[in-house]
């Protein structure tokens, strides 16, 4: 593979000059591009390996953070904003306005379905990136990067944070109360097992206190690597959403967001 005049801006842009141009290439690379010159006789790397090792890099920066930042916070909450932190949607955002999502390497078939705008797609790039900065620099110039690279979400939830923590926000009010929690119910789905529209209802003492319509694109959702214990040990989770009690985890948009990143 050649290097392209958009890998010396991706550099540019990382602020860090590769020694080894290689790892960065092989970072870029998805793995059904590799199967399919595989089946031509070709042999190249795909970016998992380089996407594990990113991954626990920026689990491990960005926990260092927020355990600095909020000495006070519990290990829950702590675990709640690195999970929107290191979320597919943050990821991708930040691939994207890096240039990463053009500078894919994939098998012409997962062009053609439009692979290239999935967000799991971007983040796994991005921290396959990450992964092959920290194996040729050095460790304090990538958390330096990811420190400041991050810097902007950390603060966006740290004003905003009730926006992803709704649910919660909500049980504590009416469990204060009385003791009583709110019950949540799917009205509706509707679309393509792909894309389902729901409408959901939150219910307190049998009074209706929201009505939310959410769509999900669920081959975004199903390719998540944290993807929630009860979804990814469901058998039927592909198939038959339905058959899954989503009612007991969400009343609206805020909450099914939170949801689908924790």
């Amino acid at each position: 593979m050649a290097i392209g005049k958009d890998i010396i801006e991706l550099q540019k842009v990382i602020k860090y000059q590769f020694l080894d141009i290689e790892l960065l290439e092989i970072a870029l690379t998805h793995t059904s591009y590799v199967n399919e010159q595989k089946s031509i006789g070709n042999r190249y790397n795909s970016n998992e390996r380089l996407e594990f090792l990113g991954d626990a890099v920026l689990k491990l920066t960005i926990s260092d953070v927020l355990f600095k930042r909020y000495p006070k916070s519990r290990e829950g909450e702590l675990s709640k904003i690195r999970s929107i932190l290191v979320s597919d949607n943050t990821l991708a955002d930040i691939a994207k306005n890096n240039g990463l999502q053009e500078l894919i390497i994939m098998s012409k078939h997962e062009e053609k379905q439009g692979c290239r705008n999935l967000n799991s797609i971007c983040a796994c790039v991005f921290e396959a990136v990450l992964g092959a900065y920290y194996l040729d620099g050095k460790f304090n110039e990538i958390v330096n990067y990811i420190e400041k690279t991050f810097q902007p979400y950390i603060e966006d939830v740290a004003q905003h944070f009730e926006k992803f923590n709704a649910k919660a926000i909500l049980q504590e009010y009416t469990q204060g109360l009385n003791k009583k929690t709110p019950v949540y119910k799917v009205l509706s789905e509707t679309g393509p097992q792909h894309k389902k529209t729901f409408e959901v209802e939150v219910r307190y003492n049998d009074e209706v206190l929201a009505v939310e319509t959410v769509v999900v694109d669920f081959s975004e959702v199903f390719s998540a690597v944290d993807f929630p214990g009860i979804f990814r040990t469901c058998p039927t989770f592909k198939t038959s959403f339905s058959s899954i009690p989503l009612a007991e985890y969400n009343s609206c948009k805020e909450i099914l967001y939170f949801l689908l990143i924790e």
